[in-house]
Formats: structure tokens, C-alpha cells, sequence
């Protein structure tokens, strides 16, 4: 990631952003597209910003179980975008089959919490 490195080297604005995100307990929101592809940027970020920003995902958790247990470490929060449990509505409305973490007994590990 640039910028990592330049730590002694912060411009005004960078430490207005640090200043607020420390004072209001925020962090940042990864989503958009699938998130959990980018595992090793998302734990690269999160070295370079520090223990105090919150990471929150916004995913599907249809990747492979790798990306997921490599950001498991980092990420504060997940906003999980399941869209449905039944494997033949979940293709037909995604063109994939379904690897969600409810669906694959390997990723039972995540804890989840569900609010409907």
C-alpha cells in the first residue's frame, strides 16, 4: 500500500481524517463489488491505519474460505448480503452456486449473528 511507510511524513489533512475517526470511534466500510477478494489489501490497510479504525465488510461471503480466514484477524464488523439460503433461487439471481458461510459447514467458525 503507498503511503504505509510515510508515517513521520503526515500532511494536515491526513491528520484531520485520524483525528476524527479516533474521536468518533469510526473506521471504514468495505463493500462494492465483493470485498473479501481483496483480503491481503483489507489486512494491509488495516496495518497501515492502525488498531483504532473499525473495518467493517459488506459482503456475501461467496469467496474461498482462504480469503476469508486471512481477514478474519482485521475485520470489526461484517454487513452479510446473503440474498437466499435455497441454492436454486440463489444461482438462478447470481449465476453462482452458493458457498455462503451458512450454506458450507467450513465456515461455522464465523460466528455469526443474524438480524432479520
Amino acid at each position: 500500500m503507498r503511503g504505509c511507510g510515510n508515517k513521520g511524513r503526515k500532511e494536515k489533512g491526513e491528520r484531520s481524517v485520524q483525528l476524527y475517526f479516533l474521536a468518533t470511534g469510526g473506521g471504514i466500510t468495505f463493500g462494492g463489488g465483493e470485498p473479501c477478494l481483496y483480503s491481503d489489501f483489507i489486512k494491509e490497510f488495516k496495518t497501515c491505519c492502525g488498531e483504532e479504525w473499525n473495518i467493517t465488510l459488506e459482503t456475501s461471503l461467496n469467496v474461498p474460505f482462504a480469503n476469508l480466514k486471512n481477514i478474519f484477524p482485521v475485520v470489526n464488523n461484517y454487513i452479510v448480503d446473503i440474498k437466499d439460503i435455497n441454492n436454486e433461487i440463489y444461482k438462478k439471481y447470481t449465476g453462482k452456486i452458493n458457498l455462503c458461510a451458512l450454506c458450507v459447514n467450513p465456515l461455522r467458525p464465523l460466528r455469526l449473528i443474524i438480524i432479520m
